[in-house]
């Protein structure tokens, strides 16, 4: 019976977005045994997002958002279940909106590309999916309904991927644990500075940052390097040199001194970090990194 209803469910829905190219997202949508849904899934686009999470839908936008789909599942202990499947285009984007709302000391899980637990809730990205799972009135058992879900949708996805490659030119020497976060847009406040990565570092009791900007190709590097300096023009400190790569140091109210250098399609550097031999020690192994991946 309970499966029946689940199955009229989809259907309907099937049939209002069958045409529409809906389906990827429809087939992810879980059934496990002893769980109803509620209604039939909604589903949300850009231009409507605002409807379901009203004030949160700006940052969703900023990463290229595409779509979400959205239901609920009820138990017969009248647990509550409401999944949310936001399809966020790619896995740059995906890990960029979930490296947002996460935080370092997350109750991380091995599930999909990365997940964790926080309370009645499981978040996790795989593909270029960023699941929200929440949990209400599920007691002792939230934690096991909230695994249950999220592996029988991981299950679902064809073609898993995996975390952005650029995330592994990162060092580790001193590296906060999942700390790492990506910008699509606006990239240290400034609207030219378009796909970077930044991670936060303590060493010597020192806490500081470095990035990796992804460029299109190494022209694109080459120009947005050049804005970047030209930006910073009334702030040069002086040139350093790191394998043959120029770079910048520049003195900077907010980020105080900042390291940085392009390498191949790259910009590489360091914020907030004043040890300047530190700074080149470490932006040399991601160049070293950059130059063995040929």
């Amino acid at each position: 019976m309970r499966k029946s209803v689940f199955c009229f469910f989809l259907i309907i829905f099937l049939l209002n977005y069958v045409f529409s190219g809906e389906t990827e997202l429809l087939n992810l949508i879980p059934e496990i045994e002893g769980w109803e849904p509620v209604e039939s899934p909604q589903i949300f686009y850009p231009e409507n997002l605002y409807e379901y999470i009203n004030g949160g839908a700006e940052i969703y936008l900023s990463y290229d958002f595409r779509k979400l789909i959205t239901v609920e599942f009820k138990n017969e202990k009248g647990a509550s279940v409401v999944i949310e499947i936001y399809d966020m285009g790619n896995q740059r984007n995906c890990f960029g909106i979930y490296s947002l709302e996460r935080s370092p000391d997350s109750n991380y899980i091995l599930i999909g590309n990365h997940g964790y637990i926080d309370g009645e809730s499981l978040n996790f990205i795989v593909s270029t999916y960023y699941i929200k799972i929440n949990c209400f009135d599920c007691g002792e058992n939230v934690q096991n309904y909230l695994l249950n879900f999220a592996r029988e949708i991981n299950n679902k996805v064809k073609d898993k991927e995996s975390l952005p490659f650029v995330l592994g030119y990162f060092p580790q020497k001193g590296l906060i644990k999942n700390s790492e976060k990506f910008y699509l847009k606006n990239f240290l406040g400034l609207n030219f500075l378009k796909n970077g990565y930044q991670a936060e570092y303590n060493l010597d009791n020192q806490n500081f940052y470095l990035f990796i900007i992804e460029c299109k190709n190494e022209q694109d590097a080459q120009d947005m390097s050049r804005k970047l300096k030209n930006h910073f023009k009334n702030n040069l400190l002086q040139k350093i040199s790191i394998y043959n790569n120029e770079c910048y140091l520049i003195k900077d109210r907010y980020y105080k001194k900042m390291l940085f250098t392009k390498a191949k399609n790259f910009i590489v550097g360091s914020l907030k970090l004043e040890n300047m031999n530190m700074a080149k020690e470490l932006i040399s192994s991601i160049l070293l990194k950059l130059r063995s991946n040929k």
